[in-house]
C-alpha cells in the first residue's frame, strides 16, 4: 500500500495552529488577523502557541522571590494578594524549600478565597492554544478542528478571564476569548453554565474559512495544506 502524504494524514489542531503562528510571524498577516478578530491592529501585539500561561506566571513569580533571597513567607503574601491562595498554609502545600506548589494545591478548595482562584492548579495544566498579548489586551484563542468543544476546558479559559485582573501586571489588561472552529456551537453556553464556579460566558466564534480569507500573505504551499486539513474526512 501506498500511503498518502503525512500532510493528508496529519489532523491535528496543534499542527494547524503551529502553521498558523508562523504565518502570524508577518506583520501583514498579524495585523489582519487582530483586525478579524475585532481587536486593534496593534504592531505590538505578540503571539505564543501552546501557551502554559498559568504555570509560566507561577513559575517565574516564584523563581524571582527565590532569586531575591525573599523567604516563603514574602512568597505566601505575593499569592495571597495574585492568586487568593490562603496564607501560612502548612508543608503539605509547599515544595522542598518551603514555597507553595500550585501542583500540591490542586483540588484543595480550603487553600483559597473563592472558588475561581480554586481553580488556579488546573488552569496551570492547560496550554493555551494561541495566546496574543498586547499592552493592553489579552485573548486566547482556542482552536477545534475535527474534535469536538469541550465545555469544561471552555469554562476554564473564561474563569481565567475572571481572575486575571487579579494578577501584577495585568489588572489593565481587557480579556477576550475567541473560539476558532469549523462549525457553529448552539448549546455551549448552557454547557458551560452548568459548570462550577459559574461565568458569564463571552466566547467569540470564528470560522478558520474567515481567518484564511482575511491574511493576505499566505504561500501557496501553506495554503493547499490547510485547505486539505479543513477538508471532510473520508
Amino acid at each position: 500500500m501506498q500511503p498518502p502524504p503525512f500532510s493528508d494524514m496529519n489532523r491535528e489542531e496543534r499542527h494547524l495552529c503551529a502553521i498558523l503562528y508562523h504565518l502570524l510571524a508577518d506583520t501583514e498577516n498579524l495585523r489582519a488577523f487582530q483586525s478579524t478578530l475585532g481587536l486593534g491592529s496593534r504592531d505590538d501585539a505578540k503571539v505564543f502557541v501552546e501557551a502554559a500561561f498559568v504555570r509560566d506566571y507561577f513559575n517565574w513569580c516564584r523563581d524571582k522571590h527565590r532569586r531575591s533571597s525573599r523567604g516563603p513567607e514574602e512568597f505566601d503574601a505575593f499569592c495571597h494578594k495574585a492568586f487568593g491562595i490562603v496564607p501560612g498554609l502548612p508543608s503539605a502545600f509547599r515544595a522542598p524549600d518551603g514555597f507553595l506548589s500550585l501542583r500540591a494545591l490542586k483540588g484543595r478548595r480550603e487553600a483559597f478565597a473563592d472558588e475561581y482562584c480554586a481553580a488556579l492548579p488546573e488552569l496551570a495544566n492547560m496550554k493555551l492554544d494561541l495566546l496574543l498579548l498586547t499592552s493592553e489586551t489579552f485573548a486566547v484563542i482556542e482552536a477545534k478542528l475535527h474534535s469536538p468543544v469541550q465545555a469544561p476546558q471552555i469554562h476554564l479559559q473564561q474563569v481565567l478571564g475572571v481572575i486575571l485582573s487579579r494578577l501584577p501586571g495585568y489588572e489593565r489588561h481587557t480579556f477576550r476569548h475567541f473560539l476558532v472552529s469549523r462549525g457553529t456551537h448552539p448549546k455551549l453556553e448552557h454547557q458551560v453554565g452548568l459548570r462550577r464556579p459559574p461565568v458569564n460566558l463571552s466566547v467569540q466564534e470564528c470560522s478558520w474559512e474567515q481567518i484564511l480569507r482575511r491574511l493576505p500573505r499566505v504561500a501557496p504551499r501553506h495554503l493547499a495544506e490547510i485547505q486539505g486539513m479543513l477538508a471532510p474526512r473520508h
